[in-house]
């Protein structure tokens, strides 16, 4: 028997204010993909990638999950109160149930793996773009995710952090045997990775 697909979404439709943003798009992760969602600013593809979540339900259409699915999600911005004193390892502990996979966090392979061992104590306020992109990894890592879906993650990386970043997503797919889906606007960057590009326009 084939192991049903992580994600199905079947012609997915929606509309703000009566302003249509997406019609009829339909996408289908399995275990092993790395797919790249591509499109102009405006496309929906954000919205596209909400309605797969769940965090906005479609107007028309179907989105099925497998049941026992663990996703973790990076999306475009998030927001941190630069006065509010944490530190790295606490954000990647936050809210982690397995703690006792994070305690020793920088001895583990993880932490070498997304080098993030000398970020540790520094805190968040103190991260560059892309070393807040790694911690980040780190911390959807931490759950053991099937699939990760990041939302326009090197935006606001130079050129040389972008391709840096798309090599360790790479690898991660690879080695961890994770689905990824990722937006982008820009495919010639991300080209090296994506076995998969679905355009949304």
């Amino acid at each position: 028997m084939s192991t049903p697909p992580l994600i199905e979404a079947s012609n997915i439709s929606h509309a703000f204010k009566g302003r249509e943003v997406l019609k009829d798009v339909s996408l289908t992760l399995e275990e092993t993909d790395f797919i790249t969602i591509i499109g102009p600013n405006g496309a929906g593809k954000s919205t596209f990638i909400k309605c797969l979540l769940g965090l906005i339900k479609p107007n028309h259409g179907i989105v099925k999950k497998r049941h026992d699915l663990r996703i973790g999600y990076i999306p475009q911005k998030i927001n941190t109160a630069t006065n509010m004193p944490m530190s790295v390892r606490r954000f990647i502990e936050l809210n982690n149930k397995k703690k006792k996979n994070i305690k020793h966090l920088h001895e583990e392979p993880l932490s070498n793996e997304l080098d993030i061992s000398s970020l540790l104590d520094k805190q968040l306020h103190q991260l560059s773009g892309g070393e807040w992109q790694r911690v980040l990894l780190a911390r959807t890592l931490t759950h053991n995710p099937h699939a990760i879906i990041l939302d326009e993650p090197a935006q606001n990386l130079d050129i040389s952090k972008q391709i840096q970043f798309y090599k360790l997503l790479d690898n991660i797919h690879e080695q961890r045997n994770i689905a990824i889906l990722m937006v982008s606007h820009d495919l010639h960057m991300v080209m090296a990775s994506t076995r998969k590009v679905v355009c949304i326009y």
